[in-house]
């Protein structure tokens, strides 16, 4: 025990990673410990945001909301996981380049990493004006006995689906109500869907910020493999992030 504490005193002397940050009674290191229990409850909350969505995606279409699956390309969004994932990769480089003291390497690296995030941020932001801009009609059909079904019919399939409709119920009154932009609020399947990926963009952009600043502080000559958990700890960040998109593109766009 006694060594163990003179170890922990002789690495915070030679500025090793404690960074002056003393270990809990465990012996982990106290930003790492603060840094888990954070990603611990944006887990339970990004949990709820997917599972919201995936609850009210049922009573969204009931409503006459769109069908997600009308607007949601997977192309894009496969393109977006798939430069995520290579951020992931380049920050690992960035990682192992700071602990063999490469400086040029720690700071490539990090810029791809800034780099790939910016692209992803530019994706969605592509994306969702994409939405913005398309439409949805919600078609009001009411029987003769007076029940009422609402269907969501995006604006693209518009021409093809009211004849099948009108075939479908040649005695149900059909009622058009209109021209509606994908947005927050104009239906369930907006609300929960840019809730969720906007948090997300939100935790990137963080992210990239987080990430400029370690940049900076390479570009000073303030990060080196003494103060390697610097670049660790803004890495585990940014890992978390991608976690989240691979399980928002299963669960949204896959299924």
């Amino acid at each position: 025990m006694a060594q163990a504490v003179a170890h922990d005193q002789k690495e915070h002397a030679a500025g090793g990673h404690g960074h002056g940050h003393p270990p809990t009674s465990l012996g982990l290191n106290s930003r790492k410990v603060g840094l888990w229990t954070f990603i611990s409850s944006e887990a339970i909350f990004f949990t709820a945001l997917i599972s919201t969505y995936l609850v009210l995606k049922p009573r969204n279409i009931a409503l006459g909301g769109p069908e997600p699956q009308d607007f949601l390309g997977i192309t894009l969004t496969a393109i977006l996981a798939f430069i995520l994932l290579m951020s992931s990769l380049t920050m690992v480089l960035a990682l192992h380049a700071v602990e063999t003291d490469n400086v040029r390497g720690t700071r490539l690296w990090l810029g791809a990493t800034i780099l790939l995030g910016l692209m992803f941020l530019g994706g969605q932001v592509y994306e969702f004006n994409k939405l913005w801009s398309e439409g949805f009609h919600t078609i009001v059909i009411t029987e003769p006995d007076g029940k009422v079904e609402r269907i969501g019919v995006a604006e693209h399939h518009l021409e093809e689906e009211l004849p099948h409709l009108q075939a479908e119920h040649p005695n149900a009154q059909i009622q058009d109500t209109g021209r509606k932009p994908v947005t927050w609020t104009t239906s369930l399947f907006g609300s929960t869907f840019f809730t969720m990926t906007g948090f997300h963009g939100t935790h990137v952009a963080i992210g990239v910020v987080w990430l400029s600043i370690v940049l900076v502080m390479s570009l000073r000559g303030a990060i080196s493999s003494r103060n390697s958990l610097t670049v660790e700890m803004a890495g585990l960040y940014w890992h978390f992030v991608d976690l989240v998109w691979v399980a928002i593109f299963t669960l949204i766009y896959l299924i």
